[in-house]
């Protein structure tokens, strides 16, 4: 094993509260209404086909959210920048060992920068690849083979780990390796079945 990827959300990350809950309980936006944009314009923005800030502004019209659209997606990315502290020093761990480490997350641009800069995964990681900037998202077959021919890494030299099984399943397909990810000690204790990591601090 040559690199791992690793999912963001429930892997690297733990917020409390999606956003759609956030604009619930604090914007008084039910589901039913915040869905149609999240189930339309934003799954485009995801890959990269639409700018965020340009398709939510009318919905945030019908919503009757009148903040600055800059103010209110820095709320949104704020809400999310929950990063588990214990992923963290086992990817340090993981890179001081000559492991490389790189994000493989489904996200629209600003939040990938916002990984980038605010969450510090530009130093955390040897890479950000988001689903915006490889054109397709997970579950997608293209976002792996986009981000191997990236890396110009073989299929058997990787090794993924995401929280969603479907995503888990199409990396094994394409001989990925792979591992559906439950908790930091379940996966250590994965890699250190593998080989691919040896614990210095125990």
């Amino acid at each position: 094993i040559k690199a791992i990827l690793f999912d963001a959300d429930g892997v690297l990350t733990n917020s409390p509260k999606m956003f759609s809950q956030i604009l619930v309980e604090e914007y008084g936006v039910t589901v039913n209404r915040a869905m149609p944009f999240f189930a339309g314009p934003f799954q485009k923005c995801l890959i990269g086909q639409a700018d965020l800030k340009t398709e939510i502004q009318p919905y945030m019209k019908d919503w009757g959210i009148s903040q600055d659209i800059d103010e209110f997606v820095r709320y949104w990315l704020d809400s999310e920048n929950c990063p588990d502290q214990s992923m963290a020093s086992l990817i340090q761990q993981l890179r001081q060992q000559g492991t490389q480490c790189y994000v493989a997350t489904n996200q629209e641009k600003y939040r990938a920068d916002y990984m980038r800069s605010e969450m510090n995964f530009a130093e955390q990681f040897d890479g950000v690849y988001a689903s915006a900037d490889l054109g397709a998202r997970k579950p997608d077959k293209i976002f792996f083979t986009n981000l191997l021919e990236s890396l110009q890494l073989k299929p058997e030299e990787v090794l993924f780990t995401d929280d969603t099984q479907k995503n888990v399943t199409v990396a094994e397909v394409l001989g990925i390796q792979s591992h559906f990810f439950t908790n930091h000690d379940n996966f250590k204790e994965f890699l250190e079945e593998k080989g691919v990591f040896v614990d210095e601090r125990r």
